[in-house]
């Protein structure tokens, strides 16, 4: 048997002993990036199933641009049809994983966080979210994801929407699948 074979049948395996791993990957993804990509392309090398959850801040914004949002990252996604779930969430984190384990609570246990981690300024923001996260709920717990790559380090959507104030056209090179967005990749 092939290593392949060998592979799929153990991943096959686990799901009917343990349920489909399911992984929340939260974010703004405004817009969504090559980096944000990256990290899931790796979190669906572990996981069965991703929801990328784009979070909305009520006070900032408003119902059409959490639509628009939730458009955009769709049509950059829509080949992994299977696999993601894109999700608008307008509430606190643990409170949207506890509904997609209310949902599906004779599938799954346990529901796991993703993020990407560029630097060490990450890892000092994400040392704060993790501990708040499980002040709220000790039973989430996180995965991490570096860059595969040295060229995602420096990438982030606040970079990208500065650039894309003087040069829309360089900006898009950091946007994954920017052909289907046109000119319209991030919600201003």
């Amino acid at each position: 048997m092939t290593k392949f074979l060998e592979c799929k049948r153990k991943k096959v395996m686990s799901r009917t002993l343990i349920g489909p791993r399911i992984a929340v990957y939260p974010g703004s993804f405004n817009p969504f990036h090559m980096g944000h990509f990256d990290v899931l392309e790796q979190a669906l090398k572990v996981f069965d199933e991703v929801y990328v959850a784009i979070g909305i801040n009520r006070q900032k914004s408003i119902q059409k641009d959490s639509i628009a949002r939730w458009n955009r990252v769709m049509s950059q996604l829509g080949n992994f049809e299977n696999s993601v779930s894109v999700e608008v969430y307008n509430t606190l984190l643990t409170n949207y994983i506890q509904d997609i384990l209310n949902k599906r609570k004779r599938q799954i246990k346990k529901v796991h966080v993703i993020r990407g981690l560029r630097s060490g300024h990450d890892l000092d923001y994400e040392i704060n979210f993790r501990k708040t996260i499980s002040d709220l709920n000790s039973k989430i717990e996180f995965v991490y994801f570096l860059p595969s790559n040295p060229s995602l380090y420096h990438i982030s959507s606040s970079m990208i929407r500065e650039l894309a104030t003087y040069d829309l056209e360089s900006a898009k090179k950091y946007i994954y699948n920017a052909k289907r967005l046109g000119d319209e990749i991030f919600i201003p």
